[in-house]
């Protein structure tokens, strides 16, 4: 018995095609009305209290209505991470770096601890009366209207023109609905020059060492462009 024959590469009709694997669904983010984007020259110090890191953000201005006028240094902004967050920070912040031709690891650490707002002050000790004061350290003015912006993590990293771009991101929830998902919701914008960038990734991966968080132990780091 002869039976019918099919054209090439034409599939039979009893035949049912092989499932194909359905990518994996990426949440999208979403835009914080107002979010802002701020551009800074620097980090200028680290302060952790309740397991949660707080980073301040400097910038440099001079009054040019006067000759020769001073630079003051401005805190512009302060981000507020977990410490999971803070973790994921510095480790894919370091690794962009890397893989952006830059190497953050020639940066020495310069940035003050600070571990907790409730810390004791350690006894003072007994100075000689000849000793020498201590130099003055750098003098920060808060600027007006410099936010503090909470964020659960970093989303991703974006250099361009030597100016590297932070993106944070904050998941939130709609809770008129019951098992609502979460939302992520970009909130904020860091800029700065790479240079300034190293500094952050080198000093934050110091102090949460030295604060006992192992930033070796992520699994998971922001995305990268």
């Amino acid at each position: 018995m002869e039976f019918p024959r099919t054209r090439t590469g034409a599939r039979s009709i009893d035949q049912d095609p092989m499932p194909e694997e359905q990518p994996p669904l990426v949440q999208k983010l979403i835009e914080a009305p107002g979010a802002p984007e701020i551009f800074v020259d620097g980090v200028c110090g680290f302060f952790l209290h309740n397991q949660n890191l707080r980073i301040a953000f400097e910038a440099s201005r001079v009054d040019h209505a006067a000759n020769l006028g001073p630079v003051t240094r401005l805190i512009v902004a302060r981000v507020v991470l977990p410490a999971a967050g803070a973790r994921a920070l510095a480790v894919g912040l370091f690794d962009f770096l890397k893989k952006m031709g830059l190497d953050p690891g020639k940066v020495a650490p310069s940035v003050t601890v600070q571990s907790t707002a409730i810390a004791l002050a350690a006894p003072e000790t007994a100075k000689p009366v000849t000793a020498e004061p201590p130099p003055p350290g750098p003098v920060f003015i808060d600027a007006p209207g410099a936010p503090d912006l909470f964020a659960d993590g970093a989303t991703g990293f974006f250099l361009h023109n030597g100016i590297l771009r932070i993106t944070f991101e904050i998941s939130r929830f709609d809770h008129s609905h019951a098992n609502a998902p979460a939302l992520r919701v970009v909130v904020a914008r860091i800029a700065m020059p790479a240079v300034s960038a190293s500094g952050l990734a080198v000093n934050l991966f110091d102090f949460l060492k030295k604060m006992g968080i192992d930033p070796a132990s992520v699994s998971t780091v922001p995305t990268m462009q």
